[in-house]
């Protein structure tokens, strides 16, 4: 895993400097654009490794929903338009049903894989009335994206818990990394003060996240 965490940690860099330098702000979506191509990329070289062309197939659909996804959040965030915003949850929507879908092929459904679901629910309802919070008309779909990203979260710590094997393990921290990444955006994007403090936090934890998920496909 080495390998291409060296060569992931590059663009990944670059992001956060376009992130963070005021000039860096016109480059941040060709930035994040890159970033995310690297962690499909490692995906291919995980499979191209391991000869696990199945799994590849399976779990590239969310991947690439996820890229375009990057790609829609950083145009909101160059552009501030809500348009690319929607744009964004819708796409990492279909991204987790996309994850979803992979693991039901290696694990059915089980009535414990809808406890996180529910909670993640009541913590986003019960977050977004917080004062300084600035939902609005998005509150339902943010309460039906936690619903599908703590499954999707569930079901790869379940199958880690049940299947130790380390793809396995790798998919449920990388699984966990994107859900703390979503909770530190959302207060990102709608607190009213916009908590600019935690957008290194949120990167990080998705990239690392998306690297270990991607990484998973190596065993």
């Amino acid at each position: 895993m080495t390998l291409p965490w060296l060569w992931y940690a590059l663009p990944l860099t670059l992001l956060l400097l376009a992130s963070e330098l005021p000039e860096g702000r016109r480059f941040y979506p060709a930035a994040k654009l890159l970033a995310s191509l690297a962690f499909v990329a490692v995906a291919v070289y995980g499979a191209a490794a391991s000869g696990n062309a199945a799994a590849f197939r399976q779990l590239l659909p969310a991947l690439l929903l996820c890229l375009l996804g990057d790609l829609a959040l950083a145009f909101y965030k160059t552009r501030d338009q809500t348009a690319w915003l929607m744009s964004g949850m819708i796409l990492f929507f279909l991204a987790q049903l996309a994850f979803i879908r992979m693991l039901l092929f290696r694990q059915p459904l089980a009535a414990m894989d809808l406890l996180l679901p529910g909670a993640l629910a009541a913590l986003v309802f019960r977050l977004s009335r917080l004062p300084g919070m600035r939902v609005g008309r998005f509150r339902p779909y943010a309460l039906i994206y936690a619903c599908a990203l703590a499954l999707f979260c569930a079901k790869s710590l379940r199958l880690a818990f049940s299947v130790p094997a380390l793809s396995h393990q790798l998919l449920g921290w990388g699984s966990a990394l994107f859900l703390v990444s979503d909770l530190l955006l959302f207060f990102r994007y709608f607190h009213v003060r916009g908590c600019r403090c935690l957008n290194l936090l949120c990167l990080s934890a998705y990239y690392t996240g998306m690297f270990l998920i991607s990484s998973s496909l190596m065993y």
